[in-house]
């Protein structure tokens, strides 16, 4: 098969659907994305992409290593998790450019190794 290189679009058109820039598609998705189950402070990663490894770092504390870094030490990330006994909040912290922090909370606002099922998307723009 004959590679062509860099194809160049500035509009994404379907045919009943309409169109849509592309600068969307490229700033608008997902940069990383990962689904992990924690269990006994043990984090097994089931699914991701753009992520290298994941490191325990403390008490319900988790970090992930991005394959490719992210543009800054901005950006944004949601987290989502199920069948966890931790009752408080999720928190994510982006440590670097480089990585990304989950923290699990209990009702008590106290660091908690949780069990459970977990997934993490991350947005920005990659450097």
């Amino acid at each position: 098969m004959t590679s062509f290189g860099t194809l160049k679009a500035d509009t994404l058109t379907h045919s009943t659907a309409g169109s849509l820039a592309t600068n969307f598609v490229v700033e608008g998705s997902a940069k990383a994305w990962i689904g992990w189950v924690y269990s006994s402070s043990d984090i097994v990663i089931s699914d991701s992409f753009n992520i290298s490894g994941s490191t325990d770092t403390g008490t319900g504390d988790a970090q992930f290593s991005l394959s490719n870094a992210m543009g800054s030490s901005g950006g944004a990330s949601a987290v989502a998790g199920s069948n966890h006994s931790a009752t408080g909040n999720i928190l994510v912290d982006k440590d670097s450019a480089s990585a990304f922090a989950n923290r699990l909370f209990n009702s008590s606002s106290a660091a908690e190794d949780s069990s459970g099922n977990f997934s993490m998307t991350i947005h920005g723009d990659l450097a």
